[in-house]
């Protein structure tokens, strides 16, 4: 298979990553059976420049869309986005996301759609909460 700005390899995974053009998926293949394992949605016009990091196992994805990345965690091969929650001051409380506690201030990856809950620690109160839009 060749190698190029529709296609990459996760070598984590030996899986290949094909952009179906023309269309807003993404197929995964496994690279030991040469098999469709699964079409990822990436809900607009088709991908392209298709990269992998080996070093943390995410793969990105530009859209002919305007303004649109794509990432992907290449161990679910699912959507994931980028956050980082800022709490001030830093020890006043937590954020919960799908029943699990989330480290503060730092940037970590979690599934498209996931429901995210600010808590706050014992004598503190949180009187807003803020999202950015892309």
């Amino acid at each position: 298979m060749i190698i190029n700005k529709f296609n990459a390899v996760n070598p984590n995974t030996n899986k290949i990553y094909i952009a179906n053009r023309g269309s807003d998926t993404l197929y995964v293949m496994d690279g030991s059976t040469d098999k469709i394992e699964r079409t990822i949605s990436l809900g607009s016009r088709s991908a392209y420049n298709i990269n992998v990091n080996s070093i943390t196992n995410m793969v990105y994805s530009i859209s002919h869309d305007p303004n649109k990345i794509y990432v992907i965690d290449g161990s679910t091969d699912k959507i994931v986005v980028a956050v980082r929650f800022n709490i001030h001051p830093a020890n006043s409380g937590g954020v919960i996301c799908d029943n699990k506690e989330y480290p503060t201030n730092t940037y970590l990856y979690v599934a498209y759609g996931t429901k995210c809950k600010a808590r706050p620690y014992k004598d503190f109160e949180f009187s807003s909460w803020i999202e950015n839009e892309p």
